[in-house]
C-alpha cells in the first residue's frame, strides 16, 4: 500500500526511508516480476502509486513478507492452480469446479493451515490418499457441498476441524479418523450415513462437536466419542430414544433433536435425563409429554410438538433452576 504518513510520523516511529530519486532502480514490470507466479496471485496483484519514499528493506524482501492468504474464490477453476507461493498459510479456493486434489499441486505449501474447498466439484474419494498427509501444520480442512463418497484418507494429525457436510458419505469406515486425536469438530451432515460402526470414529479422543443433522439414522448411533459436548442429530427420522441412548456421553452440554420425528411412546422417561446437559432442542417433534430433564438444563426448545395439558413445573424441577433462560411451548 502506499506511504502516507507524514515524514514526522514516520521520523518518530523511528523509520529510514531513502528517496526514489536517489536510487537507481529501472521501471517495474509486474508482468515479468510475478511471471512464475499462479495466475490467481498475479491477477489479485494490484500495485499503486506509492508517495518518494520507500523504507530500503521492502526492496530487498518484497516477496518473502507477501501476505500468507490467497484468495483463489469463485474464479471457474477446474485445477487447484500450480506454483503457488511457499509462503500460503490460507488457501480460499472455494466456489470452482475442482474435482479432485493431488500431492503434487499443494507440494511446496508446507506451511499451509487453512484450506477452503467448499462448493466445487470433489467427487468419490477426489483427495489423494497423499495429497495432505504432509502438510503437517494444517489445522482446518473444509470440503462442505461437494461430491465425496467416503472420508478422506492419510488426514495429518494435527487437524483442529474437519468440515465435510453436504456431501454423498455413506460409510465411513474403520481407522477413518485413528490419526487425528487433536481435532475438536467434525461436521458432516447433510450426508447419507445409516450407521456409526464401532471403529468408525476411533481416535478422535479430542472431539468437542459433532454434527450428524440431515443423514438417515433410524436410531441414535453407537460408539460415539465420550468426549463429545456438542452433538447434534436434527433431521434424522430417529424411532425411538432408549434409557442408554446417550448414557456414555458424560460430558454432552448441547443436545439438538428437533424435526427426527419423536412420539412421547417411543421415548424411555429418562434418556434425556444426563446430568451434563445445559441445552436440549426438541422442537418440532410429535411428542405429547415432557420427557425428564436433569436440573443442570438452562435451555429447553418444545416449540411445535403436541404437549397436552399444560407444562408440569414439578416435572421440569423449575424450582432448581435459578439459571433458566428460556422454554418454548407450540
Amino acid at each position: 500500500s502506499g506511504c502516507v504518513c507524514t515524514a514526522r510520523e514516520r521520523e518518530e516511529r523511528g523509520e529510514q526511508h531513502v528517496p526514489l530519486s536517489r536510487l537507481a532502480l529501472s521501471p517495474l514490470d509486474p508482468s515479468h516480476v510475478f511471471s512464475n507466479l499462479s495466475p490467481c496471485f498475479a491477477g489479485s496483484l494490484s500495485l499503486r502509486p506509492c508517495a518518494p519514499c520507500v523504507p530500503p528493506h521492502l526492496l530487498t524482501s518484497f516477496l518473502s513478507t507477501w501476505p500468507t492468504a490467497l484468495y483463489c474464490d469463485h474464479g471457474g477453476l477446474a485445477h487447484i492452480p500450480a506454483r503457488l507461493p511457499d509462503r500460503t498459510q490460507y488457501l480460499f479456493l472455494q466456489g470452482n469446479n475442482i474435482s479432485s486434489l493431488s500431492s503434487s499441486v499443494l507440494g511446496n505449501i508446507t506451511g499451509l493451515r487453512w484450506l477452503i474447498l467448499d462448493h466445487n466439484q470433489l467427487e468419490g474419494d477426489g483427495l489423494d490418499r497423499a495429497a495432505l498427509q504432509n502438510h503437517t501444520r494444517l489445522r482446518h480442512l473444509f470440503a462442505n457441498h461437494n461430491k465425496l463418497s467416503s472420508v478422506p484418507s492419510a488426514l495429518p494429525s494435527g487437524l483442529r476441524q474437519l468440515r465435510l457436510a453436504h456431501n454423498r458419505i455413506s460409510s465411513i469406515g474403520p481407522g477413518a479418523f485413528q490419526n487425528l486425536r487433536n481435532l475438536t469438530l467434525l461436521l458432516l451432515q447433510g450426508n447419507r450415513l445409516k450407521s456409526i460402526a464401532e471403529g468408525d470414529l476411533k481416535g478422535l479422543v479430542r472431539l468437542n462437536m459433532l454434527d450428524l443433522s440431515r443423514n438417515m439414522f433410524s436410531t441414535v448411533p453407537s460408539h460415539l466419542p465420550p468426549s463429545i459436548q456438542q452433538l447434534y442429530l436434527s433431521n434424522n427420522s430417529l424411532s425411538a430414544l432408549s434409557k442408554d441412548s446417550f448414557a456414555s456421553l458424560l460430558n454432552l452440554k448441547f443436545l439438538r433433536l428437533s424435526h427426527c420425528g419423536l412420539q412421547s411412546r417411543s421415548v424411555h422417561e429418562q434418556s434425556l435425563n444426563l446430568s451434563s446437559l445445559v441445552e436440549l432442542d426438541l422442537s418440532y417433534n410429535r411428542l405429547t409429554a415432557i420427557p425428564t430433564v436433569p436440573t443442570s438444563l438452562q435451555y429447553l426448545y418444545m416449540e411445535a410438538n403436541e404437549v397436552q395439558g399444560g407444562v408440569n413445573t414439578h416435572k421440569l424441577r423449575m424450582h432448581s433452576h435459578p439459571q433458566w433462560k428460556r422454554q418454548m411451548w407450540n
